[in-house]
């Protein structure tokens, strides 16, 4: 997201420990990947906390280090002239807006081009090609399954009621 940001702004950019730290306290034990996502999303905001600093006499923004309750995180944020407070506002913004895509009925393609937009084309294509090789593999080995049911396509089939295996292409025509 900061790519284009001049280097001094690049500078001010959300930090892994503040991000690390309100994904933590967001997360909820949900029991897959997509729902724990769209939590941690959905509720890091709600994480950062408002506290006196009697040194600047007035309210700051606080995201407390877990090891050290004493210790803010955030304490830049109230830095005259810091960026940084809006930087964080603008990348979960645009977190939720990228995430979003995990709200909508499932589409490959639009995930993809979602993923792109975070992580950039080619990290995103190759684990795309990786998968679907992977797929590959186990439909032409006689190893991939799906559940009708659930809709869950793979090798681990243990406890699914309703598996099938997935044929392997057949490719008919004339060139």
């Amino acid at each position: 997201m900061f790519k284009d940001y001049s280097d001094d702004d690049k500078k001010q950019k959300p930090i892994s420990c503040i991000i690390t730290t309100l994904a933590a306290k967001s997360y909820n034990g949900e029991d897959n990947i997509t729902d724990a996502l769209l939590s941690i999303v959905n509720n890091m905001g709600n994480h950062i906390e408002e506290k006196y600093d009697y040194e600047l006499n007035r309210y700051v923004k606080w995201v407390s280090n877990p090891v050290n309750e004493t210790e803010n995180f955030a304490d830049r944020w109230a830095l005259q002239g810091s960026k940084r407070e809006a930087f964080f506002n603008d990348w979960l913004e645009q977190l939720k807006v990228d995430f979003g895509i995990f709200q909508s009925p499932f589409n490959r393609i639009n995930l993809s081009e979602s993923l792109k937009k975070s992580f950039g084309s080619e990290p995103v294509t190759k684990t795309f090609s990786d998968v679907g090789n992977r797929m590959r593999l186990l439909t032409e080995s006689g190893n991939n399954h799906v559940d009708r049911k659930a809709g869950v396509v793979g090798s681990a089939i243990a406890g699914l009621t309703n598996v099938a295996k997935v044929s392997a292409h057949n490719f008919h025509g004339n060139d």
